[in-house]
């Protein structure tokens, strides 16, 4: 599927993502590492988007790899997960907008975030869209350097997001500790629908599985009255989704999947680090809901 260049998005890269990288200030290290380097050495810098940015490496600070990440990166995720949520809306009928409380596992640069917005302006109905997407955003990840960032694209993205929106960033240490805490002080007294989204996350070689199940698990039951999707895609490539395969066994019976593991290509024109290139993603992707999204469905198909 290709996915023409939407006009909000493109401008967001181009006035921020791109000027962050382009004009970066041309350190020793920076021209050294980058300047004079091209795309492939460039990537190697960040393992291919696989680093932990918790240090930096080779004179350059973990920001600037942060920085390169979002470069030649965050486009094409923005891209893939607004895919994902258009399919799941044509296919499958979900919404998702509704009192949306968004945790975003691996957050990064709060690409899933973007992506919301984008699908906001697109299906939020015609007040919505242009006041921004109103959402609680909960950004988890173990790089505070992105966490960081992610506040600055945040504060970047302007009217993508409505000025009721709140966004709280916790580092994944603390996420066992803090999170129900984060996502029951926005229920509201008619409940949430509550997202969480894991983008990519499942491609890293150090996820803990068990421990996420285990924290999965305690929002499922912990939020149970409300309704809870869960949100995957990772690169279509079986040396990628170990992890994704274990934890859907260790969530069967509370978490039901609408769809699963639907593999396609999805095609678009880049604009920041691979600027004008024509780009084919491989990707999988899946829906799992808990029985009260569940349930909510079933009803609306009858």
């Amino acid at each position: 599927m290709f996915h023409d260049r939407n006009e909000n998005l493109t401008n967001f890269f181009k006035t921020f993502i791109n000027s962050e990288f382009e004009d970066h200030e041309d350190t020793t290290a920076w021209k050294k590492e980058v300047t004079d380097t091209d795309w492939k050495h460039r990537s190697d810098l960040i393992e291919r988007g696989q680093c932990t940015f918790l240090e930096g490496v080779k004179g350059l600070t973990i920001r600037d790899l942060v920085v390169i990440y979002a470069y030649y990166y965050m486009e094409g995720h923005a891209v893939s997960l607004y895919h994902v949520l258009l399919n799941a809306r044509k296919k499958h009928k979900i919404s998702f907008l509704n009192n949306l409380i968004h945790v975003d596992f691996g957050c990064g640069p709060i690409t899933a975030a973007i992506a919301m917005a984008v699908y906001n302006l697109k299906h939020g109905g015609k007040d919505k869209s242009k006041a921004g997407l109103t959402f609680h955003y909960i950004g988890i990840d173990q790089s505070d350097a992105m966490l960081s960032f992610g506040q600055e694209v945040q504060e970047a993205a302007g009217r993508l997001f409505n000025s009721k929106s709140t966004f709280e960033y916790i580092n994944a240490e603390d996420a066992n500790r803090e999170l129900t805490t984060a996502i029951g002080k926005h229920r509201g007294f008619f409940g949430a629908t509550i997202c969480l989204n894991f983008s990519y996350y499942f491609a890293s070689q150090t996820i803990d599985v068990p421990a996420l199940v285990k924290l999965i698990k305690r929002i499922l039951t912990e939020f149970a009255a409300d309704k809870i999707c869960l949100v995957f895609q990772n690169a279509d490539n079986p040396n990628k989704n170990a992890s994704w395969y274990q934890f859907k066994d260790y969530t069967k019976g509370v978490l039901f999947p609408v769809y699963a593991d639907e593999a396609e290509n999805v095609s678009y024109i880049n604009v920041s680090g691979r600027r004008g290139q024509y780009v084919t993603i491989k990707l999988l992707h899946a829906v799992l809901v808990n029985q009260t999204f569940k349930d909510a469905m079933e009803e609306l198909e009858e």
